[in-house]
């Protein structure tokens, strides 16, 4: 198993993580419900991706829930709605 000659300084070290810092996702607004998401996905709100729907949202929840997430709750069942 090789091991290192020398030890590495930790300028070497910075250099190596420079790149390895977190990202805020890039963002675009939806063309149809102006909401903040993700370039090239569905909108987690409307569910419209290229002016077509894809998704169905149920508007009557009060969980709002990715569509990839989404339960009805029990508002959506009928049942009473969850205290807020």
């Amino acid at each position: 198993m090789p091991n290192p000659k020398r030890r590495h300084s930790k300028s070497r070290r910075g250099k190596r993580r420079a790149h390895d810092a977190l990202r805020t996702p890039q963002t675009v607004a939806c063309p149809n419900c102006q909401e903040p998401r993700m370039q090239h996905r569905v909108c987690p709100k409307c569910g419209f991706y290229k002016g077509r729907e894809i998704v169905q949202i149920e508007q009557n929840c009060l969980t709002a829930q990715p569509p990839f997430r989404r339960r009805t709750c029990a508002a959506c069942r009928g049942g009473p709605a969850p205290a807020l």
